[in-house]
């Protein structure tokens, strides 16, 4: 798998969720927007009492592509970890333990993330925490818009990230008529190779004992498209923090 295949597969989990801060305040358009898509998620407000949560599924890059495998791990506030397992290629493992950020590959062995891909991560962290707030993680939200996505009528928003993360704008759009966000554009890369955008489109969201995940994701970069299907989602499970440092014998 190439190098962008696997940002592209982490950025692409990272959209299956959407740290304390400065809130932001936004024009009453936008501020009415966003209470709609987090109740839409979040009717009964159950996120406020989760602390973890995992994510598992298969990823298909090609009709062979049927064993892949990829689990996503979160914890409150701001621990995050991507494990990738192509069987008979490679395995992979990236996370961020709150203060470093860092990457395994059975390929390429280990090393520490840093510059952008690092801020990108932290985002990430920051963005798929269950208390998310939109207010602290985006300095400005502007309708730039709208977008017909997978047949979905959508609103187009240009999201600023705080200035304190260092990343390039998200684009999100959002369901006109469910609040859902059916897509998300994001960008990817580094100075030294250059940057290059991801188009991820989410699907199929289901109920998981009260909120709305998607458990289907699409992620096309440049002429690749990748899906991304979810089998399990599971809440509050214990997750110790030396899950998400990494062991020494890795090192």
């Amino acid at each position: 798998m190439k190098a962008y295949a696997k940002i592209a597969v982490c950025v692409m989990l990272a959209s299956v969720f959407a740290a304390c801060r400065t809130t932001t305040t936004f024009p009453t358009g936008i501020e009415k927007l966003l209470v709609r898509m987090k109740k839409k998620v979040d009717p009964q407000d159950k996120l406020k009492g989760i602390k973890t949560k995992v994510v598992t599924g298969k990823l298909i890059r090609n009709s062979k592509d049927k064993n892949s495998t990829v689990t996503l791990k979160i914890k409150n506030p701001s621990l995050i970890r991507f494990d990738i397992v192509v069987p008979g290629q490679f395995s992979l493992i990236k996370a961020y333990d709150g203060n470093n950020g860092w990457v395994y590959n059975t390929k390429a062995g280990y090393s520490q993330i840093e510059g952008y891909p690092l801020n990108f991560l932290k985002f990430q962290a920051d963005y798929l925490n269950p208390e998310r707030d939109f207010k602290k993680l985006f300095s400005k939200i502007k309708f730039i818009g709208k977008e017909k996505v997978a047949g979905y009528d959508c609103y187009k928003l240009l999201c600023i990230p705080k200035e304190e993360y260092g990343i390039k704008p998200i684009t999100l759009c959002i369901d006109k008529d469910t609040a859902l966000i059916r897509k998300r554009i994001s960008t990817q890369g580094n100075e030294k190779t250059g940057f290059f955008e991801i188009d991820t489109i989410l699907d199929d969201y289901r109920d998981v004992e009260g909120i709305l995940v998607p458990f289907e994701v699409i992620s096309k970069i440049k002429d690749n498209l990748m899906e991304y299907k979810v089998t399990s989602v599971t809440w509050n499970e214990i997750l110790d923090d030396s899950v998400f440092t990494p062991p020494e014998k890795l090192k």
